[in-house]
């Protein structure tokens, strides 16, 4: 029954699930699918975490081209789950695009106004110092409320603006997180079946 049900479902997937249901598939599972999110990522396959970081201290002169912190990022479904920076100087910018949305903000604006960004992900300083034994530190952190989705494209850079009152300043650290579907045709079959599984399975609970 199990490897039958199975099959049914990678066949239904192979003709083009992700565009519209079949009826075969809709009858199957009453035409609903299990929502995808994080939470239910355990249960599923085809997908992997992954952290890309910045440890090295670089420099970024006033006025200079943006410093690109990751390689571009296209064409790749996924959620964000937490970024952080460093610079030793309040006035440089993080300048971060999801999709079509995009920000451009520095630790000395976050300390002065504070931010809200969508998810419910609040961005904060995660150090604003001028004095710690590694040097002058101002930081900014992002952990989502809720992972933050994303679907076609990631870009994230840092600069020291033009009009910045120092000449230069340094990139302390970065480090960003994310968790993106690796295999789409392994992803959504395991989506339609584990909803087949929630659906049409049973639970036997042991009797005292």
């Amino acid at each position: 029954m199990s490897q039958n049900l199975d099959a049914r479902i990678s066949e239904s997937v192979q003709k083009g699930v992700e565009k519209v249901l079949s009826p075969m598939l809709q009858g199957l599972m009453g035409g609903i699918l299990m929502p995808v999110i994080p939470d239910a990522l355990p249960m599923l396959n085809g997908w992997t975490w992954k952290n890309e970081a910045v440890q090295a201290r670089q420099v970024l002169t006033r006025g200079a081209a943006p410093l690109p912190l990751t390689a571009p990022i296209q064409g790749e479904k996924g959620w964000i789950n937490s970024f952080a920076i460093a610079f030793s100087d309040p006035f440089s910018e993080l300048m971060f695009q999801c999709d079509n949305w995009q920000f451009i903000t520095s630790p000395f604006m976050l300390n002065v106004t504070g931010q809200v960004l969508p998810n419910s992900s609040f961005v904060y300083n995660s150090v604003y110092n001028p004095a710690t034994p590694l040097g002058p530190l101002y930081g900014i952190n992002c952990a989502p409320a809720q992972f933050w989705p994303y679907n076609t494209q990631l870009q994230i850079h840092a600069r020291h603006p033009a009009g910045a009152v120092t000449a230069a300043s340094q990139l302390v650290y970065f480090t960003f997180g994310r968790h993106f579907i690796r295999d789409e045709k392994q992803f959504y079959e395991s989506i339609m079946r584990e909803g087949a599984r929630q659906t049409v399975g049973r639970v036997q609970v042991p009797m005292r």
